[in-house]
């Protein structure tokens, strides 16, 4: 039997749960990566702070889960069964100051990855050193009660996409994005939610 809506009970169940979501009210919390090993010697410098670092991201995502599947045979029919699963990385995306300090902050990041001097020989670094640090979004209410978190574990970023400069009038600031690995997350449904 199909339930009739009601406007009544839609209130008070979206009011039991916060409110709806809305997507410009989060908080991310990257590291500071001050004093990574580059991979052919000497450290990363991490000028920013974490402040700085939450307030230039205009956009975060929060990550997604595929579970992989494979068909096995279950007597004459084929069942699909779980075999594993796949995260995808998520993209984050920042203001540029004049400074470029979250583009050098990603910078110097990737230099703890792979060695980049271009008179040296080239190295990748360790897992364990350049893959340390855990990325944190968290999603407020209107209210600003923290809702629900989700803490990438392990993370490094995979990409710096392209800054695009042009000739056209604009009063927008330049964004950059960048894309972060990570190796699994968890979820903190936080004390101020009902369930």
């Amino acid at each position: 039997m199909a339930e009739i809506f009601a406007p009544d009970r839609f209130r008070a169940t979206m009011g039991n749960n916060l409110g709806v979501q809305s997507p410009n009210r989060f908080q991310v919390k990257f590291p500071n990566i001050d004093g990574l090993s580059k991979p052919n010697g000497g450290a990363i410098f991490d000028k920013t702070n974490g402040e700085d670092r939450a307030l230039f991201c205009t956009a975060a995502g929060m990550p997604g889960k595929q579970i992989q599947s494979t068909v096995r045979p279950y007597g004459i029919e084929n069942q699909m069964v779980a075999n594993g699963h796949t995260m995808p990385e998520v993209t984050f995306t920042f203001y540029l100051a004049n400074t470029m300090a979250m583009r050098e902050y990603f910078e110097r990041w990737m230099q703890s990855i792979t060695s980049q001097e271009h008179d040296k020989a080239q190295y990748v670094g360790y897992y364990d050193e350049y893959s340390k640090y855990d990325v944190e979004v968290g999603a407020y209410t209107k209210v600003g009660l923290k809702g629900y978190t989700v803490k990438l574990i392990n993370c490094f970023p995979t990409a710096i996409n392209e800054v695009q400069f042009n000739n056209q009038l604009s009063t927008a600031p330049n964004e950059m994005s960048v894309s972060i690995a990570y190796r699994t997350y968890k979820t903190t449904q936080e004390l101020s939610s009902p369930f």
